[in-house]
């Protein structure tokens, strides 16, 4: 059994640190001023149930953005999870085909490659590709604990 990112989540509250600093040991701070760059295919994959995660500074620790890229694979090839509430705020933009947003208490909303969608991450919610075909999304989590997708840490 693999520990989902809430559990890490909690454990870094816990013990007061981030929770980049307990699956990555070599995990740095952005200090004041400084800045950092991603290039192409440099990201940590996480895999989680129907999606595939490509976390972009994994290796920075205390971030207040957590920004990735998700594909989504059609609902018939994998076990889709429930809805997941988390902290903090989420913007998605759908970068290549169709997703369907599915928000607790609400109808589902069909988001079309070039649309986004500015959320609460305390309401759960869950994105899935809303055809046959697999979906691409970018994703940025903030909030005081960095809400990224819940996920298993790297092995």
């Amino acid at each position: 059994m693999t520990p989902t990112y809430e559990c890490f989540r909690k454990l870094a509250r816990g013990l007061d640190v981030d929770v980049a600093e307990l699956i990555d040991t070599t995990a740095s701070k952005l200090r004041e001023g400084e800045h950092a760059v991603s290039r192409r295919g440099d990201f940590e994959y996480h895999l989680v149930s129907n999606t595939l995660y490509e976390v972009l500074f994994s290796q920075m620790a205390e971030k207040r953005m957590v920004p990735s890229f998700a594909t989504l694979k059609p609902q018939g090839e994998h076990r889709v999870e429930a809805a997941a509430a988390g902290s903090g705020e989420q913007f998605v933009l759908v970068l290549k085909g169709t997703v369907r947003v599915e928000l607790e208490h609400a109808e589902p909303i069909i988001l079309q490659s070039g649309e986004s969608l500015y959320l609460d991450s305390r309401r759960a919610h869950r994105f899935v590709s809303a055809t046959e075909r697999s979906a691409r999304i970018l994703c940025v989590w903030s909030g005081q604990e960095s809400a990224a997708p819940i996920m298993a840490p790297r092995s």
